[in-house]
């Protein structure tokens, strides 16, 4: 594992973690850059924000879908703009892999939606899918408000395979993880992830018999 999990579209969280004056600071931030000697982040001006001094020892903790993973870099220097924030960073050389999934995630496409108890409801295919929840393509924003909700999740199952799902269907209680941002050269489609949340066990068991099926 090496710097370049930095740029892969699975990453969908930064932190920058340090520690001052014997106080612990985390920033979240994103990549804007890296070449073979730096990497530079950016993350938005917060007016109470010091700037850490020059060479500040720091941990570098990536979230990916296949996990987290930490890197000891340095903060060489920090650049203070009106909107923006940018921290130039050591290349990190090595991670650690602290924490790995608890099951394994398999690309894979199948009908699902999400529905809320106003009425509102997200529509899309699985991108892919795992006993602990499942992430799809989401062309809208996501209302801030239903990130802090439980909506009702279903996944459509194919009818030609023998389900113990009622009508062929996982029906489970859902929450938002997080939002990942895939870019390519004509458009941003955002990848949102779900987990699952109080999963009947026969119904779990149901999902690891047709995930190991397709795996």
């Amino acid at each position: 594992m090496n710097s370049n999990i930095l740029g892969n579209n699975n990453t969908s969280k930064i932190i920058l973690s340090y520690t001052e004056h014997g106080i612990s600071k985390k920033l979240d931030v994103m990549l804007k850059f890296m070449d073979n000697k730096e990497c530079y982040f950016s993350m938005t001006n917060n007016q109470e924000f010091i700037p850490p001094k020059n060479k500040t020892k720091a941990q570098l903790i990536v979230y990916t879908s296949d996990g987290i993973f930490v890197s000891n870099v340095s903060i060489l220097s920090t650049e203070i703009y009106q909107n923006e924030i940018q921290l130039n960073v050591s290349i990190p050389k090595k991670y650690d892999y602290i924490q790995c999934r608890a099951s394994s995630r398999i690309v894979h496409e199948l009908p699902i939606s999400i529905k809320f108890n106003d009425g509102f409801e997200i529509g899309s295919m699985t991108y892919d899918l795992s006993l602990g929840g499942v992430t799809f393509m989401y062309d809208n924003e996501m209302p801030s408000i239903y990130k802090r909700l439980t909506g009702i999740l279903n996944i459509q199952f194919p009818p030609d395979l023998v389900q113990s799902f009622s009508d062929g269907k996982l029906v489970t209680e859902s929450k938002y993880i997080r939002t990942t941002k895939i870019e390519n050269l004509s458009s941003t489609r955002k990848l949102l992830a779900f987990k699952f949340v109080g999963m009947k066990n026969r119904d779990k068991e149901t999902l690891k018999n047709y995930l190991i099926g397709i795996n």
